[in-house]
């Protein structure tokens, strides 16, 4: 799919519904399908969530915006996924001390990470799991990163413009940090306006440069890839066609069938198999 920004995403959504030419205010209906698609499926942020264990006490608390254990970036953990009944079923009959926990469940309900074996002492470790997406306000572009990884959280400051900007979100498309060719996104709300300059974060200095300002909203379409835009077409077609449809029969029918197919499209699309794709585009939790 070609479209790849928000203005582009509303204009075809207007000549798609009929209306070519004709003022039918999108923009507002853009951002609902945006917080829609968010509320549905968290799959737009991938969050870290560190924790310490506590000595002999089988469990740590659960991050408040987590929802379902499908969210569970379980390979990128020490911890292993293990089925509830399972897991409860084993830590009934098994006993263990180890200082570090090897398995993990979750019970919602009880906002609690259960942890196997259970840990002898305090340990740090990390949940790696995938939370809803604030509305992104800018993209910093940036090249040369390295070796300090920029990470979600961080405070980044243009060496020149002494602009600031809290880290958001980080996507690394080319190179290493490791490496100090780094390339990618930093995305949050800047303080002001970068220029052409080094980044640098509190005393780690030239930690990327970047060759401009961070660009518009539209930017925010890097972290959703050419899936998600498809869903926000249908979302918008969907909520095109219901601004203009008055009182027609036929075309409210259309109208319920148009939310339908953006309904499937989003359960298609937010599913796991694509949340584990879109998982490993993201780096710097």
């Amino acid at each position: 799919m070609a479209t790849t920004t928000r203005a582009n995403l509303i204009a075809e959504a207007i000549v798609m519904a009929g209306r070519k030419g004709q003022p039918v205010p999108l923009t507002t209906q853009f951002d609902f399908i945006l917080k829609d698609m968010s509320r549905r499926y968290p799959i737009l942020r991938n969050v870290c969530h560190p924790f310490t264990t506590v000595a002999s006490q089988s469990w740590v608390a659960l991050p408040t915006d987590y929802r379902s254990w499908e969210q569970c970036f379980y390979d990128d953990d020490e911890l292993d996924w293990f089925e509830p009944e399972i897991y409860f079923n084993w830590i009934r009959t098994e006993t263990d001390t180890a200082a570090t926990p090897s398995k993990f469940t979750i019970a919602k309900d009880e906002n609690r990470i259960y942890l196997w074996p259970k840990p002898s002492a305090a340990t740090a470790s990390y949940l790696y799991y995938a939370a809803i997406h604030p509305k992104v306000e800018k993209t910093l572009v940036f090249t040369s990163g390295g070796t300090y990884q920029v990470k979600v959280g961080d405070t980044v400051t243009g060496a020149t413009s002494t602009k600031t900007m809290v880290v958001n979100f980080v996507r690394v498309t080319s190179g290493s940090w490791a490496g100090e060719n780094a390339a990618g996104y930093l995305v949050g709300t800047p303080s002001g306006a970068f220029q052409s300059e080094n980044l640098n974060v509190g005393t780690n200095l030239n930690v990327a440069t970047i060759a401009a300002d961070a660009t518009t909203t539209d930017n925010f379409l890097h972290f959703f890839g050419e899936e998600f835009d498809e869903v926000i077409f249908q979302g918008l077609l969907w909520r095109a066609y219901k601004i203009i449809s008055g009182t027609d029969p036929s075309v409210k029918k259309m109208v319920k069938e148009e939310r339908q197919e953006y309904l499937d499209l989003l359960a298609d699309y937010g599913g796991l198999k694509t949340r584990r794709k879109v998982r490993t585009s993201y780096v710097g939790y």
